[in-house]
C-alpha cells in the first residue's frame, strides 16, 4: 500500500491550492501559538475551505479539551493531533480521532497502549536532535509502523530511503518543504511527492 503524505504548517492559500492538486492526503493546520506555522482561527477557516478531499488535520497543544472539541467542530476537522505530554484521559474526550504525537520513540508497550485509543501516532525527532531516529522507528513492530506518521527532518533528498526502510502508514512534512517557516516551496512539494511515489 502507497505511504500515504501529510503536509504540515500550511499557513498559505495557494500552498494550500498546490497540495491539492498533487493529491496530498493530509493537511495540518497548526494551533500552537508558539510555533513559526501557527495560523489563526480565521485564517484556518478560509484555508480549511480549500482543503478539498484531503484530510484536515489540526495540531494543538495546551489546549483545553473544550476549545479542542469547538475547532474540531466548527473548523469541521477530521483529525486532531495532540503534542504535549500525552494522556489517555484527555483523548477519550476529544469528540474526533486524535493523532497522538511522540518527541522521540515511544517504547513498543506504550505505542500500543495508545493505538488501542488513538487510530494513529506521530514519531516526532527527540528534543536536541536534528532528524528522529529512523533506524530505530524501523525496528518498530509492523503493527506499530502501519498506523504511524512519520516526522522529524524528512525531505525530498532522504524521503525515500526512509519511507523504504520504516515503511509507515504516512509521511509528515514541514520544513522539508518551505522556503521560510510556513511557506512552502512548490518545487520541494513536488519532487517530495514524486520521490515517494516512485519509491
Amino acid at each position: 500500500m502507497r505511504t500515504k503524505v501529510k503536509f504540515c504548517g500550511m499557513t498559505d492559500m495557494l500552498d494550500v491550492f498546490e497540495a491539492v492538486d498533487l493529491g496530498v492526503d493530509f493537511m495540518g493546520l497548526i494551533f500552537v501559538r508558539s510555533s513559526p506555522r501557527s495560523v489563526t482561527f480565521e485564517l484556518a477557516t478560509y484555508l480549511r475551505n480549500e482543503i478539498g478531499g484531503a484530510k484536515a488535520v489540526g495540531v494543538f497543544m495546551d489546549m483545553s479539551v473544550k476549545r479542542i472539541n469547538e475547532y474540531c467542530k466548527k473548523l469541521k476537522l477530521d483529525f486532531a493531533q495532540l503534542h504535549g505530554k500525552p494522556d489517555l484521559q484527555k483523548y477519550r474526550r476529544i469528540k474526533i480521532p486524535v493523532i497522538q504525537a511522540f518527541r522521540g520513540v515511544p517504547d513498543v508497550k506504550t505505542a500500543k497502549k495508545f493505538l488501542k485509543v488513538c487510530p494513529y501516532i506521530l514519531i516526532d525527532k527527540a528534543d536536541g536532535s536534528s532528524v528522529a531516529d529512523f533506524d530505530a522507528i524501523a525496528a518498530l513492530p509492523k503493527s506499530v509502523r502501519s498506523k504511524l506518521f512519520l516526522a522529524g527532518g524528512l525531505n525530498p533528498k532522504n524521503v525515500r530511503d526512509v519511507v523504504e526502510k520504516v515503511k509507515p502508514f504516512a509521511v509528515d512534512c514541514a520544513r522539508g518543504i518551505e522556503m521560510k517557516p510556513g511557506k512552502k516551496d512548490s518545487r520541494k512539494m513536488r519532487t517530495f511527492l514524486n520521490n515517494i511515489r516512485s519509491s
